[in-house]
């Protein structure tokens, strides 16, 4: 059959036929949405549906994101809001300070313990950011010192340790200390720590005690010393050594009452 009689919208079929090939309607809609088999009409009729259904499905969703974030704010059951009261046992969290190196194993032994058995939670920072290391000991650090807010803890405390004197001027472990006590926040500090109490100028005018060879530290930035194992001040504890340790952590949670 010449290609010249081939019926117009007809495709061939080998050499031998033509069929007439179906008219395709032409698109009413938007590309990429898919009309309905019924034809033109149909189809929009099924766009307008699919838009109701969206723009249902969205209000829905906006419902419960607005519900989501009342009860986020509000404290929902089951979820209370942020404690903004004052702390007591069972509520805050404690930042505990450990030199990166050779910190006073019993100190911090004594004050982790009394203060988590008093139901403080406690945050164990070291200026690197890394782990603390005394002896064959190591404490995990779960936060760097220069990442610490004092606002978010109720309590500063710095455990001494032969390994504090590489912090005696560290500015960013005495900025930590003013920001606590101006915050009104318990700042206790044990052994040698009570020196960079003294540097960060918070010891004018305050009883406090310190390792017996750094009483002069102490008195040359106003401190008034005590001859006292354990001395409470207001907001700031200090213990002299070790052998104070479990007296200067059950002074921290008096403290913290």
């Amino acid at each position: 059959m010449n290609d010249a009689k081939r019926p117009i919208g007809a495709t061939r079929l080998g050499d031998a036929a033509w069929e007439e090939a179906p008219r395709r309607p032409r698109e009413t809609h938007a590309p990429g949405l898919r009309l309905a088999a019924g034809g033109p009409a149909d189809g929009v009729a099924t766009l307008r549906r699919d838009t109701r259904r969206r723009r249902r499905g969205a209000i829905a969703m906006l419902a419960i994101l607005l519900a989501a974030a009342c009860l986020a704010g509000c404290g929902g059951p089951g979820e209370p809001g942020d404690v903004t009261t004052s702390p007591s046992p069972g509520a805050g969290a404690v930042l505990l300070v450990l030199a990166d190196r050779d910190f006073q194993q019993l100190e911090y032994s004594w004050v982790n313990t009394t203060l988590t058995n008093a139901g403080y939670d406690v945050t164990v920072t070291t200026p690197s950011g890394h782990d603390a290391r005394s002896g064959d000991v190591a404490v995990r650090a779960e936060v760097q010192l220069a990442e610490a807010d004092p606002a978010d803890y109720v309590a500063l405390v710095l455990i001494g340790g032969p390994g504090v004197a590489a912090h005696f001027d560290d500015t960013t472990l005495q900025n930590c200390v003013r920001s606590a006590v101006e915050l009104d926040k318990v700042v206790g500090a044990i052994c040698l720590a009570p020196v960079v109490l003294a540097r960060a100028g918070v010891l004018q005018g305050k009883r406090a005690t310190v390792w017996k060879d750094q009483r002069d530290e102490l008195e040359r930035a106003g401190a008034l010393l005590q001859d006292q194992p354990v001395v409470v001040d207001g907001r700031i504890v200090t213990g002299d050594g070790p052998a104070a340790s479990e007296a200067f952590a059950e002074a921290l949670v008096q403290a913290l009452r």
